[in-house]
């Protein structure tokens, strides 16, 4: 050892061999590996313990017991086949020529048990009453073979853009500019009541992305880059929609999809 105690560089040299060091690297990794087990689990153990005594919170629609029945009911019927058939959705182009339900669109709805259809027919709007027929043919063979009617939506965004003669609106972009809310609930309502005239039951809004980046080219799309904004006329725009009751959706209501909120725009 120096004068003041410490090793000096050459003798530190012959005191630890190669072979210590690496030794000593091991204990310490092995040290390491089950400090990090130890806080791995204590963080498991907390948030377990967190979840466990946080106070329940009541949902943000209340459970109807009548309606969460019928459907344990009919889900227990179901064979796995079916349900995986329910959750697919496809383009309506697959099984419709135009407005005409196909053949192979017959087919398609029977064999593979389809839940759901989206988009216009041929990319333009269409009339109520071709829109009534087809969805209704659709959902002939959707109750012979599921007793389950095949769900239809359209992406109405700002007014039913996909049915003729419908009310256009702003673009959401536009009604965000307002800040009031009223527009949103009366763009919702008036876009319900007309899509519901066409047969059409929801609709793939409102469009809840957060316009950040200034590259995105949909920014119109959306309510804008605030998410206080986003929330309130979203919430207003849904009511108007759904009506004050989402469990028991009224004749001149239907249902809403809030979509994408990180998945564009950021």
């Amino acid at each position: 050892r120096g004068s003041e105690g410490y090793c000096s560089p050459p003798m530190l040299a012959k005191a630890v061999s190669v072979s210590d060091v690496y030794f000593v690297n091991i204990r310490l990794n092995r040290i390491i590996m089950k400090l990090n087990r130890f806080f791995m689990f204590a963080a498991a153990a907390l948030a377990f313990a967190s979840c466990s005594t946080s106070p329940k919170v009541a949902p943000a629609i209340p459970q109807d017991k009548e309606v969460e029945a019928k459907i344990e009911k009919i889900l227990k019927k179901m064979t796995l086949e079916e349900k995986i058939g329910q959750m697919t959705q496809v383009t309506v182009t697959a099984v419709a020529n135009g407005v005409d339900l196909t053949a192979a669109g017959d087919s398609i709805i029977r064999t593979y048990k389809v839940g759901s259809i989206l988009n216009t027919p041929g990319d333009i709007a269409q009339r109520p009453e071709d829109y009534n027929r087809l969805i209704k043919e659709l959902n002939r063979i959707s109750m012979e073979e599921m007793g389950i009617p095949c769900l239809y939506g359209l992406d109405h965004i700002h007014g039913t853009t996909y049915v003729l003669g419908g009310v256009l609106f702003p673009q959401e972009i536009n009604i965000a500019a307002t800040f009031n809310r009223e527009h949103a609930y009366n763009m919702g309502k008036v876009t319900a009541y007309e899509s519901r005239a066409a047969n059409v039951p929801w609709t793939f809004s409102p469009t809840m992305d957060l316009g950040r980046n200034p590259e995105w080219p949909r920014m119109w799309e959306s309510f804008g880059e605030d998410t206080y904004v986003n929330a309130q006329m979203a919430v207003a725009e849904v009511r108007g929609m759904q009506g004050d009751d989402p469990n028991h959706v009224g004749p001149y209501n239907i249902a809403a999809c809030a979509k994408h909120f990180m998945g564009y725009g950021v």
